[in-house]
């Protein structure tokens, strides 16, 4: 039963044209992560960390996209598969179809997990692509917050930490997204909760970063999505912040708890 709910909202979350529209734009925003690559290339050393080749293209591209594109994408998919869906009366098909509410919440946040990372490998792939194509081919690279030069082995390993930090991010987000987008009765207050929520995050890392010492300073900002996305990542994967992973994890289970219990609860019928 849930297998079928689960291939019922796979299918759901691809018949809609706007959710299509946000893979399909992926290679646009690495094109002009790109552009902006080749013109930084042309005023710094090979060995400075911000200098781009194939090999670190896919960390770059996605450090810069992370908090603007792949940000707004995760509102789209977690507002339209709950806000939406609700406000249209989509929902109350569960009810018709003897569906049981909590499998298809389940399998709704998992179809969603599923496209986010489906979402972060084609990044991945076509930034290894279009770098081999247009990026000049180094043999070593530097990498945020670590000494020395690194070679292919280790840039990937490092590549692999990133991203899988950089998707906790954007589960996180989606999850806060997710609960605005089930207590909102429109996508537009959702929306605006949602950008609401980045701006406050600015405003609690000015605050931090002010107020605290730099110790303190990292563990308090491991629960700002948008820090993470920000510098977080970087600090995770160079083995300084390993807070981050725990930060962004225990935002996943308290944000998923309280949209469970919302969602689960909610009259879809009134």
């Amino acid at each position: 039963m849930f297998k079928t709910v689960f291939i019922y909202e796979f299918e759901k979350f691809w018949s809609k044209k706007i959710n299509i529209l946000c893979f399909i734009s992926i290679p646009l925003i690495i094109l002009i992560s790109l552009k902006f690559a080749l013109e930084v290339n042309a005023t710094v050393n090979t060995t400075e960390v911000i200098f781009t080749s194939t090999m670190n293209f896919p960390i770059l591209s996605l450090q810069e996209t992370l908090i603007t594109a792949f940000n707004v994408i995760i509102m789209i998919f977690f507002t339209l598969s709950f806000n939406e869906e609700y406000r249209k009366g989509n929902l109350r098909l569960a009810f018709t179809r003897a569906i049981s509410i909590r499998k298809l919440y389940i399998a709704k946040v998992l179809v969603i997990a599923v496209n986010v990372f489906l979402m972060l490998l084609i990044n991945f792939i076509i930034c290894k692509v279009i770098g081999k194509i247009f990026l000049p081919s180094t043999n070593e690279v530097a990498l945020f917050f670590k000494e020395g030069m690194y070679k292919n082995k280790d840039t990937i390993i490092y590549s692999l930490k990133y991203y899988f930090l950089a998707y906790l991010t954007l589960l996180a987000f989606g999850s806060i997204v997710e609960f605005f987008s089930i207590k909102c009765k429109t996508i537009t207050a959702a929306l605006g909760f949602s950008v609401g929520f980045l701006i406050l995050n600015i405003i609690y890392m000015a605050a931090i970063m002010s107020l605290c010492s730099e110790k303190a300073t990292l563990k308090y900002l491991s629960i700002s999505t948008f820090y993470t996305q920000f510098a977080g990542t970087s600090y995770f994967v160079a083995g300084i912040g390993n807070v981050f992973i725990y930060g962004m994890l225990i935002v996943i289970i308290v944000f998923q708890l309280m949209c469970y219990r919302n969602f689960v609860s909610e009259d879809y019928l009134e």
